[in-house]
């Protein structure tokens, strides 16, 4: 399954073939984006149970771009949340971060942790649902994995 997604192929000539009727930019080629680092919440939920749905352009650069993916450390990392209950709620700030919260009632009052969206993919017995809403802002309920080891 690909990690490092690559840019789609440039053609410089435009679309009749002289390379005209087009605005030409030079800028630095784009540098390849890593499907294990997601910039939303839809991208988490995309590539949760696979980078075979990840395209180029919707994920944050690639962090060691001379690294096979195989030795890059986000790769490897693996994260674990060691609660006394079955789920938790991750509520979406304004910019779009995810926080842990202790009490999803309480709305923003509740003490959180802020994570990053690469966190929840290296999560490793952990299931995020669906997004929802309630008065205080957009949530998900993150839910032990059935078959995660207690």
């Amino acid at each position: 399954m690909p990690v490092k997604l690559l840019p789609e192929g440039y053609i410089p000539r435009g679309p009749d073939g002289k390379g005209r009727n087009r605005l030409r930019v030079d800028a630095m080629e784009p540098n390849p984006q890593c499907a294990l680092l997601p910039n939303d919440y839809t991208t988490m939920k995309e590539v949760h149970r696979g980078t075979i749905w990840a395209r180029w352009g919707r994920y944050l650069p690639c962090l060691f771009v001379d690294k096979n993916c195989s030795e890059c450390s986000i790769f490897q990392q693996k994260n674990n949340l060691d609660l006394m209950t079955d789920r938790v709620a991750v509520r979406i700030d304004q910019q779009g971060m995810p926080h842990l919260m202790n009490h999803l009632e309480k709305g923003w009052a509740s003490f959180g942790y802020l994570k990053t969206w690469a966190w929840f993919l290296s999560l490793e017995g952990w299931e995020p649902g669906p997004l929802e809403r309630d008065k205080h802002g957009q949530y998900f309920w993150l839910t032990k994995a059935i078959n995660a080891e207690t």
